[in-house]
Order: structure tokens, then sequence, then C-alpha cells
């Protein structure tokens, strides 16, 4: 599961994204997104158009993008969140309302996904003290491996 603060990285990076390109058409690796990044991604200001559109046809192309692994009103979208991880979503959220999005991709990792990449250091703490069966990595740990 990648983090939206990851994909400027990937997609600054031509020598690792086509790494990665080749890694997925090879069915090595899954790299596993939800609506929440996209809808972030999706709020890069217009003067940016050209990363923007550079991380969404990453993510179409290389991708797959799952539900949430719970609905949050206002938050979650309707079809593409499922009921569920609640007690991660909360462990991670802490009362943090501002940490929603981050616990609703945190949860949908521990269930989909084996590994989180962010480069969200409050995430990575929170995520490895409560999601043990699923690495998370930084950007450069991933980069790394």
């Amino acid at each position: 599961m990648l983090d939206t603060n990851v994909f400027s990285s990937i997609c600054n990076d031509d020598t690792f994204l086509k790494g990665l390109e080749i890694l997925v058409r090879k069915n090595r690796i899954e790299l596993l997104t939800t609506h929440i990044q996209i809808g972030e991604i999706n709020q890069i200001p217009k003067n940016d158009s050209k990363k923007k559109d550079k991380i969404l046809d990453f993510i179409a192309n290389y991708c797959i993008v799952i539900p949430t692994r719970n609905f949050v009103l206002g938050i979650s979208i309707l079809g593409q969140a499922r009921l569920g991880g609640t007690q991660t979503l909360e462990a991670i959220r802490k009362g943090k309302r501002k940490m929603t999005k981050d616990a609703l991709i945190a949860a949908t990792a521990e269930y989909d996904a084996d590994f989180l990449v962010t480069s969200d250091k409050e995430l990575q703490n929170r995520a490895d003290k409560t999601i043990p069966k699923i690495a998370t990595l930084s950007y450069l740990e991933f980069y790394k491996a």
C-alpha cells in the first residue's frame, strides 16, 4: 500500500519508476492504493498539473485501487469503502480527526497489503505499533528494498 506522500518521489525518479513498472508487469509486486490517495492527489493545484497527471497516469497503469477497510462519513466514498478495520482505525487515529485519512489507509493495508510505504513519520510510528503483521516502510526503505 502506497501512501499519498510517496507518489511524487516515485514519479520523480525515472529509474525507480521504470523498475517498479517492470516488477508490476512481471507480477512480482502489486502496488495498492485507495480512493483516499487519489482524492488527495486530485487536490494538487492546477499549476502543478504535469505532476498530478504523471502520478494519476502511474496509478491508472500500475496500481490496483481497492476499497478502504472502513467507512467514515464525510471522507469515504460509497462503493469504495468496506466495513471492518474499526479497531485499527481508532488505534491509529487516537481521537485526532486529522489522522482519519491516514488511519483509513493503514487499516486497509492491515487487511490487504504486506507493507505500507509512507514518508509520514507519525503514521509510520503509529502503524508500527498498531499493525505488527505488516512492514511499515519509509520511501527510502522501499527504494532500497
